[in-house]
């Protein structure tokens, strides 16, 4: 009975080790990419109080203060500096591309490695 216990506890550690979200903060340069779980993400610039991302070929503003998912990443603008540009984000990634596996949080267009890219008109690039 010992060993079964130890055992469930041993399968929930690696479960939840697995299925864990990747969450880190990091500081971009305008124009400078990042390469996090198979995602690759850009801080284009900003216009204002937006803050322009490119992950894998999504484009999307995220406000200041503000979280917003940009092609399967959820990104948070922390800090924002105009000289240089740059840009302090919660980068949060809760799946991973790359691991031959299309889990319920991907899709080609987020992630054609894993799900297929020939029906959205791109080549997987691995």
């Amino acid at each position: 009975m010992k060993a079964f216990v130890w055992l469930v506890v041993f399968l929930w550690f690696v479960v939840s080790l697995v299925s864990a979200a990747t969450s880190e903060v990091v500081f971009i340069r305008a124009g400078e990419s990042i390469l996090r779980d198979g995602k690759n993400i850009t801080f284009i610039g900003a216009g204002g109080s937006v803050m322009n991302f490119w992950v894998d070929g999504v484009i999307e503003g995220v406000e200041f203060g503000e979280f917003e998912y940009v092609g399967g990443v959820l990104i948070g603008v922390v800090e924002f500096s105009k000289a240089p540009t740059t840009v302090l984000v919660n980068i949060t990634i809760d799946f991973t591309c790359g691991d031959k596996v299309c889990s319920e949080k991907e899709s080609g267009p987020i992630c054609c490695s894993d799900c297929g890219c020939l029906s959205f008109g791109k080549q997987c690039v691995m």
